[in-house]
């Protein structure tokens, strides 16, 4: 993961679920937004965690690649220049 400070998207894909994690600063701060559903569905949800810093972000990002790998969805995309 970058350490710049800048906004940070991944997205993962498994058969038909879809899993986003996106590190952005909101009008309060540093925010991980995590959105999950069915790929073709409008079904889905949405979480927003703050967190204190930036680094911190980054650490609980981290645990999501972490939990993504061990449930065996792929990597499909990450930037960290995308405009939310």
């Amino acid at each position: 993961m970058t350490m710049t400070g800048e906004p940070t998207r991944y997205r993962w894909q498994r058969d038909s679920r879809y899993y986003e994690a996106l590190l952005q600063k909101d009008l309060f701060g540093w925010v991980v937004v995590r959105v999950w559903g069915g790929i073709g569905t409008r079904l889905g949800q949405v979480r927003t965690t703050p967190v204190n810093s930036y680094e911190e972000g980054t650490c609980l990002v981290d645990e999501i690649i972490h939990q993504r790998a061990v449930r065996h969805y792929q990597l499909v995309h990450c930037s960290s220049r995308d405009s939310f």
